[in-house]
């Protein structure tokens, strides 16, 4: 029987752990990158949610908002209100002057004197 060489047994082995090791290695680097790809998508997904709410705000307000037909009947009560108003001034202006003519004419009535 011969001798067991333990030099070449060591060589194995070492060769064994070299291999053991690349094999780590590539599993590590595997893992890390799956993980970070992971997280990266869990972040561009809660981007996205985000985002989503936002729009959904935008197009809640946007539905909410006043139409051109809507506008164009507060002009048309806003120009009915302005002429009501400018028609009212002239009759103010008209009944002042009735007082103010009705006021003299009493200041300067003599009959009773």
């Amino acid at each position: 029987m011969d001798g067991f060489d333990y030099s070449q047994g060591k060589f194995w082995i070492d060769l064994l752990q070299l291999v053991g090791l690349v094999a780590l290695g590539i599993y590590t680097h595997i893992t890390h990158r799956s993980k970070a790809n992971s997280q990266a998508i869990e972040e561009v997904r809660n981007h996205v949610i985000s985002i989503e709410r936002r729009v959904d705000v935008l197009e809640n307000r946007q539905a909410q908002a006043p139409t051109h037909g809507d506008l164009a009947i507060l002009h048309k009560r806003v120009t009915n209100a302005t002429e009501t108003m400018e028609r009212l001034a002239g009759e103010f202006q008209a009944t002042n002057r009735q007082l103010g003519l009705i006021h003299e004419h009493l200041l300067n009535d003599k009959r009773g004197d």
